[in-house]
């Protein structure tokens, strides 16, 4: 493919982003649009979309170490797809790392949260996946409704289900070079971290029922929003029966709890719980989050933008008297032009991904703008593979395409780790691909010479 060919790697995007929280700059240097009617926005052009976030959150004067978090719910598979959130935050961390600050970057595990379906597969500790067959089914179906850290772990090597999914995310992003801190929710209600956001919200239970009645139903004058476990079967109920805030219980009665057409069924106890034996629903638990961890920067999937993302800052503002840490909505990619999903086995996984991939490219392809989608078609990956080449090239200046060199020069070092080198050789997928299949490594070089891809002068 010629550099004058158009491609689909370009750092902009140039549809409206009205629909965002945070409004990312897509202007091409030359552009004419305003984007100052944002107050995220500090006027100035920047060639890759991280130092812009990372601008937004200077201007708040962050106290140090700057927070940077994403948070998954346990599931059977830890997709590519949650890679999202850690390399939009880890860009931007880096970006601050430049700047002189300590960044500290993290992703909660929701794993307090009720097992609410069997998964239709699994992944093992290597990231392969597997059916349910192939593992100890039992484990999960008999615990249903209960939290995740209280179930056993189905391959029998971590302490709990929940434990062995944040062990694949750590996997991943280990993988990808990223430096990320796990955090267990069940751990931080442990030790009390929730403790005042609990009490906060069952102090005034008039005040959040009016606040959340704009986003959820089912909110009446009963409603108490805290999830306690059951002490006999250890279920999280959706049942509170009273509150005393000074002794920090609740009452509470082990009910039926309704998963789409399916019911779990409570074994009805009655019984009292501290606010350390249940939880918050995640409407108030994203937000009480950001307080307790300090939070400055969240970057999230497109489908939290309508409902998520308002009601956290209405609950984070009028509830917990904090502001919401900076947000940054990211479009979603597809998988071979199909969305991802693991219960519909459209799933790829990291450990899957770099046995084609080198991990410098998926990078690469998570540095491309967020607000923009695309589409990782395994049948095409070489296409991928060139367009990373190309702006390889372009950040060694090697390409006459002024936008795509002004940001191959400013994002290929936190893409790569490194300056980019003149000096190396990069061959084309498909024909490195043949010369795998070469096994006489004097042959492939001479292969490679033989097709202009290696000169004389080559060191």
């Amino acid at each position: 493919m010629s550099d004058d060919a158009p491609h689909d790697d370009s750092p902009h995007d140039d549809s409206p982003h009205d629909d965002s929280p945070h409004i990312l700059s897509t202007r091409a240097a030359d552009s004419d649009d305003d984007a100052n009617d944002t107050p995220a926005n500090t006027g100035e052009f920047h060639a890759f979309w991280a130092d812009e976030v990372a601008d937004i959150i200077e201007a708040r004067e962050p106290d140090e170490p700057i927070v940077i978090k994403g948070g998954v719910s346990p599931s059977g598979v830890a997709p590519l797809g949650n890679v999202n959130e850690v390399m939009r935050g880890y860009f931007v961390a880096e970006v601050l790392r430049e700047r002189g600050y300590e960044v500290r970057q993290v992703f909660t595990s929701d794993d307090k949260d009720p097992l609410r379906k069997l998964p239709r597969k699994l992944a093992n500790a290597d990231g392969e996946i597997v059916g349910l067959g192939d593992v100890d089914a039992g484990a999960l179906g008999r615990n249903l409704g209960k939290p995740y850290t209280a179930i056993p772990d189905p391959f029998g090597e971590r302490e709990s289900y929940a434990a062995h999914f944040a062990a694949l995310l750590q996997a991943d992003a280990d993988r990808l070079g990223v430096p990320v801190e796990m955090i267990s929710n069940t751990e931080l209600y442990a030790e009390g971290a929730f403790d005042d956001a609990i009490r906060t919200v069952l102090s005034d239970l008039d005040g959040v029922r009016e606040t959340l009645s704009a986003y959820q139903d089912k909110v009446d004058d009963t409603y108490v929003p805290f999830n306690p476990i059951c002490a006999e079967c250890g279920k999280v109920t959706e049942t509170v029966t009273a509150v005393d805030v000074e002794a920090g219980t609740v009452e509470y009665a082990c009910t039926d709890m309704t998963v789409g057409g399916d019911v779990i069924d409570g074994c009805g106890r009655e019984g009292t719980a501290t606010f350390r034996e249940g939880k918050l629903p995640w409407r108030l638990e994203w937000p009480a989050q950001w307080g307790i961890l300090g939070v400055d920067f969240e970057p999230f999937g497109k489908d939290h933008a309508e409902g998520s993302w308002p009601s956290g800052v209405d609950i984070a503002r009028n509830v917990f008297g904090a502001e919401p840490p900076v947000p940054m909505v990211y479009e979603w990619f597809t998988l071979d032009g199909a969305a991802l999903s693991s219960s519909a086995g459209n799933v790829v996984t990291v450990p899957e991904l770099l046995q084609l991939l080198e991990p410098v490219v998926v990078r690469y392809f998570f540095a491309l703008h967020p607000k923009k989608a695309r589409d990782l078609d395994i049948d095409r990956l070489d296409q991928l593979v060139d367009r990373f080449d190309r702006f390889e090239r372009a950040a060694a200046g090697e390409v006459d395409d002024e936008e795509l060199t002004a940001f191959a020069e400013r994002a290929y070092p936190f893409v790569a780790g490194e300056e980019p080198r003149a000096e190396r050789v990069r061959l084309p997928y498909t024909f490195a691909a043949v010369l795998g299949m070469v096994d006489d490594p004097a042959l492939r070089e001479q292969l490679a010479r033989d097709e202009g891809h290696i000169e004389a002068d080559t060191p």
